[in-house]
């Protein structure tokens, strides 16, 4: 493992000076030097009331961010019945954003396909990044995408070049997607046997002569166990287990080679392998035992409860989602339904910080941008906006998966992106990105700034505005208090005004 693993990041984690709080530390953590007047005035601007709405906290991080439907259809139908449809996405109509998808020929494609599109000269795998960020955006099953990403962090095979985006592009929807809210042991299982994470962690060529541990190490010390809970012989011995399996070179599909494999007795972890069956099924076996580990149900719960609860969550949060974990064979949806249901949840609102793409859908989100399906030079164009925010999806080369802590993100030139970005969008400069201004404008026309203002932020951000905020707002609008607003300020209001709202220290959080 490399040093700036999630396990470090966390093991690191400061939660700040005493006396400071967030936006202050936003201050401190941009630095003086970097930022203009504008900027500093909105980091430490409390932009709007904290209302402690459950039903809001609940779109915040179960979802990519606040959407004014979703938010209806909670409110609605109650948080419980809510989250009955997210954890069942069977029950939600995907088919709108599923057409979407469908018009990037890549994301479906076979591997003899994607081979052929790639020996076309062809690029192969921005498009199954434009598909996440599509479903992100625009999936009615939120929760579902928030845990095919958690899942993508956590087995993490980055797309580095063609070859692994063919196959990322295939781990995506047969392991992750298929498997995202079943059992972890059948994830697990399906993780192991992927041709993308066979290429991209080397045992593809582990062989009874030569075992290659890549894989073995990482499936100990991220997937399953986690550090300190196996030894070097163990890594070595789950090597030895796993020798055999492969990649079909013809059809680029998982393949078992007896003639590869080291059938050695051998105990690792407790368990010992069995003397009478097949060497396929004993490495079946013994990632089942890996995925009903303790240690990989604590592994397991820490992941969730720092995606969804805190960067540090607290031992008894981490002990009630291990032992809902184990109680229920791995399945992931009685995990989630504690996580929820937990007292640590209702007390953490608005303390998460966004990853840089976390934010990026939630201004989606809360703009009711819509997000073009192209297969031009518009994708790259996108994609640079992505690594310019410091995050393109699956472009973390380490196997530990993009950082889920505070301290990985927050920085003076992250925020900096984020407010071009922002500003960016409500300009339509960001390529394949469309922000409805018109929409967002509608019902301004005739209303004072700071009505209009306030109008905006229940469309955007879903809270009311401090008095600081509005103070804010409207100096930085350029436009007086007194001013009935024209069909052309109206519009102007909404690309000065709203960039803000998304720039604010409030926004930053979820």
């Amino acid at each position: 493992m490399e040093p700036g693993s999630v396990t470090d990041a966390t093991d690191t984690h400061a939660t700040g000076s005493p006396g400071l709080d967030r936006r202050q530390l936003l201050r401190v953590a941009a630095g003086a030097a970097a930022m203009v007047a504008a900027g500093a005035a909105v980091t430490g601007c409390d932009m709007v009331v904290d209302t402690s709405d459950p039903v809001v906290h609940l779109a915040r991080r179960a979802t990519f961010g606040l959407h004014g439907p979703t938010l209806q259809r909670i409110r609605s139908i109650g948080m419980s019945a809510w989250l009955d449809e997210q954890c069942d996405p069977s029950r939600l109509d995907t088919s709108v954003v599923d057409a979407k998808v469908g018009r990037l020929p890549h994301v479906g494609a076979t591997v003899a396909e994607l081979r052929a599109a790639i020996t076309a000269g062809n690029e192969v795998g921005s498009q199954i990044r434009l598909a996440s960020l599509i479903r992100q955006v625009e999936s009615p099953a939120q929760l579902y995408e928030r845990m095919v990403e958690l899942w993508s962090d956590h087995l993490n095979v980055p797309i580095l070049d063609q070859t692994l985006g063919a196959l990322k592009t295939i781990e995506d929807r047969s392991v992750i997607r298929q498997h995202a809210l079943g059992r972890f042991a059948d994830l697990l299982v399906a993780s192991a046997q992927s041709p993308a994470m066979l290429v991209y962690l080397d045992n593809a060529t582990s062989k009874r002569q030569a075992p290659n541990e890549n894989y073995a190490r990482e499936l100990l010390e991220l997937h399953t166990v986690g550090v300190g809970n196996f030894s070097e012989d163990d890594v070595a011995a789950t090597a030895r287990l796993l020798t055999g399996w492969t990649v079909n070179p013809s059809t680029g599909q998982f393949v078992f080679n007896p003639g590869s494999h080291d059938p050695s007795r051998l105990t690792i972890l407790g368990w010992r392998r069995p003397i009478i069956g097949n060497s396929l099924n004993h490495g079946v076996e013994f990632l089942t035992y890996l995925a009903r580990h303790p240690a990989t149900a604590r592994m397991v719960a820490t992941k969730m409860a720092r995606r969804f609860v805190a960067d540090r969550p607290s031992p008894g949060l981490i002990d009630a989602l291990a032992a809902s974990y184990t109680a229920n064979d791995t399945a992931i949806v009685p995990v989630l339904r504690t996580l929820f249901s937990h007292p640590d949840f209702a007390t953490s609102m608005g303390s998460k910080f966004r990853r840089p793409l976390d934010w990026f859908t939630a201004v989606a989100r809360a703009t009711g941008t819509s997000v073009l399906a192209a297969t031009d030079v518009r994708v790259n164009r996108l994609g640079t906006t992505a690594m310019g925010l410091g995050q393109l999806p699956f472009g973390w080369p380490a196997p530990n998966g993009y950082p889920d802590v505070e301290p990985a993100w927050l920085n003076a030139g992250g925020l900096l992106a984020r407010w071009n970005a922002a500003a960016d969008l409500l300009a339509g400069d960001i390529a394949l990105m469309l922000a409805p201004v018109d929409t967002l404008r509608q019902g301004l026309t005739g209303r004072s700034t700071p009505d209009a203002i306030d109008i905006l932020a229940g469309r955007v951000v879903h809270e009311p505005l401090t008095e600081a905020g509005r103070s804010l707002l409207l100096q930085h609008s350029g436009m007086g208090a007194a001013t009935q607003l024209t069909a052309a300020q109206s519009a102007q209001l909404v690309r000065t005004v709203v960039p803000v709202m998304l720039a604010s220290a409030d926004f930053q959080y979820r």
